[in-house]
């Protein structure tokens, strides 16, 4: 996901099962591509807490509004 943002790509997509990681990968291409930024996610809203939860463990430093 990283390389292909990184070669120009302006969209990429992570298909995968339910409890695959699909979050996680998000979440760490997100920090990869570039530090201190800001980063919109779009996701169901039933899946919101999920991402909070998620963002605040991998990266604790995050500021999750």
């Amino acid at each position: 996901m990283v390389k292909s943002f990184k070669t120009g790509n302006r969209a990429v997509y992570i298909t995968a099962e339910m409890g695959s990681g699909k979050t996680l990968m998000g979440i760490a291409a997100a920090v990869l591509l570039k530090e201190r930024s800001r980063k919109l996610v779009m996701c169901p809203p039933h899946l919101v807490k999920q991402w909070i939860k998620e963002i605040k463990e991998t990266v604790p430093a995050a500021k999750v509004v």
